[in-house]
């Protein structure tokens, strides 16, 4: 495969090669048809003068007067009648005897190019013409009384017969002919010289065109796994090089920070996945050192159920977030009311203690969104885990309805989250106190997890301080309209909403 430089030269060169030969071609053509346009006016003029002076005389006979010194050498001239006589011809072209096209009318005036018997290239202009006036008289009278000559003018007495005239005037092509060769040998000269200046240039223009890219792709190429955290220098100007550089640093920028995302979340997970592993071995190990009482093996097994549970939360957890990755999350998509799912994700035991306060103005209970129920009543138990271990009571669920979507915010009256833990509220395993996270058995999945369902409902979530003391989480979903109820009735076989759609595969 050639190269693109190569292309790039072949290309350029190829233009300039057409554009060359179509204006020499134009030129020539040109310059063509204006000489032979001045000889055909130059033969035409000459038509017309030597036709006015064919006349007939006082006896109905045709005349023509001429001097032979008055016409140019090089110009052939033909009087003829009809008949056949010739009352004048000149002396070029010995020979030459023109004829009309057979398919022209005499009596119009016929230009073309011939030859002379010689082979002299010829232009040749013809007309057949009636003649039928004579000369206008003149009456000279003298007078003895005064001494003077009057001079009367009289009216040409009318002619008897009419007569057809034919005027034939012919010049040679060769001046024309060698004109249009010097342009042809000049055009031959330039058209390659220029042609070669732009192969020059182009190998110049593309060279400096090409190198600062030549010089992007060496930098580009040494950019690995292990040196991600260099960039391209960015000495181009804010033009497209600069802004590819832009582009190439940027995309650069978020593949370093989806590595270190991944290291971070592999080592977290690793982690999370070894600690109840080592304590659940660790209380095996132990009960196997001797005999023990049903009581004693009792409390191991009770101990070693909440080592898997706790692996199976970080386990399902961590399936929930890898498929919302692949874009494959399983939903049920419903039309739900946002109250009943509040009510089905409190704890229906009791277990908040009555530590948690519903606020929800009249309406908002009935507003409905599209989703699926299970999944976003997952996203409020993690919001009210996280509030009621981290954050202080009362803990307040708060719902409001508006024209397109519905709002849920969990605040506590906690202290809130450090201000520097605020960006990555949302990350996996991020926890802003790791020792009581793990103490109270949470995994640093659950905020991660709330955030992969909001966005996969097309929502967004979003985590703040609260200006009297406390966090705040806020969730808004679309809300379902009664235009989109209608849509869907009218619709079959159409998923209900088309983001799901695509990520529950």
């Amino acid at each position: 495969m050639k190269s693109l430089r190569s292309r790039l030269l072949a290309s350029h060169v190829g233009l300039v090669a057409v554009i060359l030969v179509a204006f020499s071609t134009a030129l020539y053509l040109v310059v063509r048809w204006r000489l032979t346009a001045e000889i055909d006016g130059q033969l035409l003029g000459r038509l017309k003068y030597i036709e006015s002076r064919v006349r007939l005389d006082d006896g109905d006979e045709v005349e023509f007067q001429f001097h032979a010194d008055e016409y140019p050498e090089d110009l052939f001239w033909r009087v003829s009648m009809a008949s056949g006589a010739v009352l004048g011809r000149s002396t070029a072209f010995p020979g030459f005897e023109p004829r009309l096209p057979p398919d022209s009318d005499p009596r119009s005036t016929a230009v073309w190019s011939t030859s002379s018997t010689d082979g002299e290239p010829l232009r040749l202009a013809m007309r057949t013409s009636p003649v039928g006036h004579r000369p206008q008289r003149f009456e000279v009278e003298w007078t003895e009384e005064t001494r003077e000559a009057v001079v009367e003018e009289k009216p040409a007495k009318p002619a008897a017969k009419e007569y057809d005239v034919t005027v034939a005037v012919a010049r040679s092509l060769r001046p024309r002919d060698r004109a249009l060769g010097s342009l042809v040998a000049l055009l031959g000269v330039a058209v390659p010289v220029a042609l070669l200046v732009s192969v020059v240039g182009s190998l110049r223009l593309v060279r400096r065109v090409l190198s600062p890219v030549a010089a992007l792709a060496s930098a580009a190429e040494r950019i690995g796994p292990r040196r991600l955290g260099e960039r391209v220098a960015s000495r181009y100007p804010r033009d497209e090089l600069g802004r590819l550089v832009d582009v190439i640093n940027g995309m650069l920028d978020r593949i370093e920070e989806g590595f270190k995302r991944e290291r971070r979340f592999t080592s977290d997970a690793s982690h999370e996945l070894r600690t109840p592993l080592t304590a659940l071995r660790g209380e095996i190990e132990v009960a196997l050192r001797r005999d023990r009482t049903r009581e004693e093996y009792a409390a191991v097994l009770q101990g070693a159920l909440e080592d898997v549970g706790r692996l199976e939360r970080v386990v399902s957890g961590l399936l929930l977030l890898a498929r919302s990755d692949a874009g494959r999350l399983e939903t049920e998509v419903d039309e739900v009311a946002i109250g009943e799912v509040i009510r089905h994700a409190l704890d229906p035991d009791g277990g908040q203690d009555g530590r948690v306060e519903l606020v929800m103005p009249p309406g908002a209970s009935e507003a409905r969104v599209r989703g699926d129920r299970g999944l976003l009543e997952t996203v409020i138990r993690n919001l009210l885990d996280n509030a009621l271990h981290h954050g202080a009571p009362p803990i307040r669920v708060t719902a409001r309805a508006e024209s397109r979507r519905v709002s849920l915010a969990v605040s506590d009256s906690g202290t809130g989250f450090p201000p520097d833990a605020l960006p990555r509220i949302f990350e996996r395993f991020f926890r802003a106190d790791p020792a009581r996270s793990r103490k109270t058995g949470g995994t640093g999945l659950g905020l991660a997890i709330a955030h992969a369902i909001v966005d996969a409902h097309g929502g967004s979530i979003q985590a703040a301080n609260l200006p009297t003391g406390g966090a705040c989480i806020t969730i808004e979903l679309p809300r379902a309209c009664e235009e989109d109820r209608t849509a869907e009735e009218g619709s079959e076989g159409r998923h209900p909403d088309a983001r799901l759609a695509a990520r529950s595969g």
